[in-house]
């Protein structure tokens, strides 16, 4: 495991800060693959999964640590919880059809209902985790659920078919090389093996997977396979074999530092040494376990330590306190009865917990639904509606300024070829005439010619900036018609052209496409934002490339930038609403929400292509009818 995790942690120092989802995805598999080992490690990792994940809007991250905090406090022994941001997890795979996720959590729920004891609800949990595995043919996922569906048998005292379940997981372990999975499946082998009193088997198993659990470093493991082998040796009266495994075993935990599986160790070691008759041995070990037990308040060990103690001191003689611990022992075991039965009752409310609050969850859901689609609905007027009045704002604003500017030009355009008639006509006049006041009235006519050649050229841009303005409002063409897009594209770049910086080159490749049927005006609007957005995207020397062509009976318009690019984890989100591409490309308003739906009201389509520092490219496709 911890090469595992070492190795996860390697992919995310080297995995650059822009690359936001994928560190999410590696923090929520370091926290899941650390665990058992490391439960407040694991906890602060998923903290932080689920808080980059919120910051980012990202909801596989989120759906990834709810798995996480679901195992986490299934670890724990805070069943509800655990059933709670399970449910989470996959209610939120589900929604973005992520089901090998969603299977792999309902997984974990199996297991939770198993240590529930509702055995009924954990069957039935894995046997749809394992019936989606099968089906996409995830073995290595299918083996875990398997390996739990075999534990679960087991303490039905389902022997042979829990013994199909582990053997079937061992299969698929091996043939995925999963070592820790291959072990596993071994020790609950051997486990149900040993319940079946078939001890050569059950040995045979535990060997095996000590050894595979030495090779890995897994120190929890091998601990169990201590243990277990150490017990088959006691039942089988070698106790000189079992007493070193027991040694062994308890050495690792105390490495360990886990008080519960410490305690279960000393109590092992205790039994043996009153199975060897040696009182003091057993005494001395037991009466650590008992501290230990009494400390975290252990109580079904703790039953099982004061019968023990009994029995050691009635091989000592001291009848007295065998007698006191016997009573300990009757008192302290009803006791763990008596929680016993009121942990069932408390789980069965639990269960009804958790299921009123997933009545109360989805009642909640579908009322947020139809909330939703009632704002979603009014929003989407409000825009259309500022649109509309923004557009009659600029259509008046538009055609009063085009009055106004035509006027004035053309005077002075008649004035400017009035002058040039004139000078040309006096210079004929001139023309054979050779003394000095001649020739220097000549070069003032000269100057004068070229003057108004001059105003000729500065009239005529300003003509056709008024022309290109009203051809891009459209004013008088608010009605569906055929349209020349190239005309469209041409106006929207002659007005911003006094926003294009001089190192900026914009490239046309025109192809031969039809007019086509349109609302002028809307797909002006659409050229106008995304030629904007390319000219705030790029840098010194940026490119931006304008491609027409016709392909499949569709007009498709390309508009394409060498700038900043769009990270990955908000391209999903660029045609929403209260999104635009404002300087880097990350911002607030309706500018791209209105693009997207100006083609969907033209039967089109738009998409994006964008990579972060190498450039964005949108795509429209219009159909011809």
């Amino acid at each position: 495991m911890m090469k595992t995790v070492t190795e996860l942690q390697k992919k995310l120092d080297a995995l650059p800060e822009s690359k936001r989802t994928q560190r999410i995805e590696l923090l929520a598999e370091i926290a899941w693959e650390t665990g058992y080992d490391d439960l407040e490690g694991a906890q602060k990792t998923t903290d932080k999964v689920l808080k980059l994940a919120a910051d980012l809007g990202y909801e596989y991250g989120t759906a990834l640590g709810q798995r996480n905090l679901g195992f986490l406090c299934y670890a724990s022994a805070d069943f509800k919880q655990a059933l709670v941001h399970s449910k989470n997890a996959v209610e939120y795979f589900d929604r973005i059809q992520n089901k090998d996720q969603c299977a792999n959590t309902i997984t974990i729920m199996g297991l939770i209902y198993w240590s529930l004891g509702n055995y009924d609800f954990s069957v039935e949990q894995l046997g749809k985790s394992t019936r989606y595995f099968r089906e996409i043919k995830n073995y290595e996922r299918l083996a875990w659920a398997l390996t739990i569906l075999g534990g679960v048998n087991e303490d039905l005292g389902e022997h042979e078919r829990a013994l199909n379940y582990h053997q079937e997981s061992m299969t698929y372990f091996r043939d995925a090389k999963n070592s820790l999975g291959e072990a596993r499946a071994l020790t609950g082998i051997g486990t149900v093996y040993m319940g079946m009193k078939r001890y050569e088997e059950a040995l045979e198993c535990h060997q095996k997977s000590l050894k595979i659990y030495e090779k890995i470093d897994n120190k929890v493991g091998l601990s169990r396979a201590y243990n277990d082998i150490g017990l088959i040796h006691q039942e089988q009266g070698d106790y000189k074999r079992a007493m070193v495994c027991h040694q062994k075993s308890l050495e690792i935990r105390l490495e360990l530092k886990n008080k519960h599986i410490i305690i279960t160790s000393r109590l092992n070691i205790g039994k043996l040494y009153n199975q060897m008759k040696s009182a003091d041995e057993a005494l001395k070990a037991l009466q650590e376990a008992r501290d230990l037990a009494e400390e975290v308040e252990a109580k079904p060990k703790l039953y099982q330590i004061h019968h023990a103690l009994s029995v050691a001191f009635e091989l000592r003689g001291e009848l007295k306190y065998a007698l006191l611990h016997l009573r300990l022992y009757e008192s302290v075991k009803d006791q763990v009865f008596s929680e016993e039965s009121s942990a069932k009752v408390k789980n069965m409310e639990i269960q009804h917990e958790v299921e009123a609050a997933e009545k109360e969850a989805e009642i909640h859901k579908l009322r947020n639904i139809e909330l939703k689609a009632a704002l979603d609905d009014l929003q989407q007027a409000q825009v259309q509606l500022v649109q509309t009045e923004r557009m009659a704002v600029l259509g008046q604003l538009t055609a009063g300024i085009a009055h106004e500017i035509n006027n004035p030009i053309g005077a002075a355009k008649s004035s400017a070829d009035i002058s040039l008639r004139g000078i040309r006509k006096i210079k004929s006049e001139l023309e054979g005439i050779s003394n000095g006041s001649f020739k220097t009235l000549d070069k003032t006519l000269k100057i004068m010619e070229k003057n108004g050649h001059t105003t000729m050229a500065a009239v005529e841009r300003i003509s056709k900036i008024v022309g290109s303005l009203k051809n891009f409002s459209r004013l008088d063409e608010a009605e569906y018609k055929l349209v020349n897009l190239h005309e469209g594209i041409e106006s929207t770049l002659t007005l911003l052209q006094y926003s294009f910086p001089d190192s900026v080159t914009v490239e046309k490749k025109f192809g031969d496409i039809p007019e086509i049927l349109v609302y002028p005006n809307r797909i002006n609007q659409v050229f106008m934002t995304l030629l904007t957005n390319a000219v705030q995207a790029v840098d010194e020397n940026g490119r931006i490339t304008i491609e027409t062509k016709l392909e499949k009976m569709k007009v498709v318009i390309e508009i394409s930038d060498n700038g900043k690019g769009i990270p990955d984890e908000i391209k999903e989100k660029i045609f929403d609403l209260s999104f635009t591409t404002k300087g880097k490309r990350v911002g607030f308003g309706m500018g791209l929400y209105n693009v997207y739906n100006i083609i969907q009201n033209h039967s089109g389509e738009i998409s994006v292509e964008s990579e972060i520092d190498t450039g964005t490219r949108f795509m429209i496709s219009l159909p011809l009818k």
